[in-house]
């Protein structure tokens, strides 16, 4: 016998070392917490992606560029520099509106990477990004041209050959927007409609065994 049973006796109803039982509103409790848990989860998986540029010694994007590393990415994405080989140390570092006269308050910078090191920046701001290498200004320099996310309201930096009547952009945008908020409003929707019908489960199977 424990302490605890010593000396307050087992609890009502209940033979010395049988366990509690789970009442309902404990039960819809963790039930309620794992949907959450899914739910969460389904968000995290929906981020933005990754795009990878591979650094070596003395290029960006791979060993046979010979002049600027150029990638395109859509605004909120990651970029990830992969120095995975080499032996000199280098970094990724913004230039400003050019890399002749970098600026002296870099919008992001790596400081010195060293072989089998990453580092990454997420891109929010539509335009073009030039970046360098600070130990190796000329050889190794790079352009990330970020275009606006897919549900964004801005313009895009390259304007449609096609323009598109009024009318049938705004059937399209309404579209798009129902398209992501249904994505957002099925999820909660059905955890919650699972929710319900577990717990209601749950209550009539104990009010049976009572």
């Amino acid at each position: 016998m424990t302490l605890g049973m010593a000396l307050h006796g087992p609890s009502p109803g209940l033979c010395p070392g049988t366990p509690e039982k789970l009442t309902p509103l404990r039960s819809i409790l963790i039930l309620a917490s794992l949907v959450l848990i899914a739910v969460s989860a389904v968000g995290l998986a929906q981020d933005q992606p990754t795009t990878g540029i591979p650094v070596g010694d003395f290029f960006f994007c791979e060993r046979s560029n010979e002049g600027v590393c150029e990638t395109a990415i859509s605004s909120g994405d990651t970029v990830v520099w992969d120095y995975a080989e080499g032996s000199a140390g280098h970094t990724v570092t913004f230039c400003g509106d050019s890399c002749d006269e970098p600026t002296d308050a870099p919008l992001f910078d790596s400081g010195k990477l060293l072989a089998g090191e990453t580092f990454s920046f997420t891109f929010d701001e539509p335009g073009e990004h030039l970046y360098y290498c600070e130990f190796h200004p000329i050889a190794m320099r790079g352009s990330v041209l970020v275009q606006p996310s897919p549900t964004s309201t801005d313009e895009t930096l390259v304007p449609s050959q096609t323009p598109t009547p009024p009318g049938d952009a705004a059937e399209s945008s309404a579209e798009t927007d129902d398209d992501d908020s249904q994505i957002w409003l099925i999820a909660p929707i059905a955890a919650v409609a699972v929710l319900a019908a577990l717990g209601v489960a749950l209550f009539a199977f104990r009010r049976s065994g009572e």
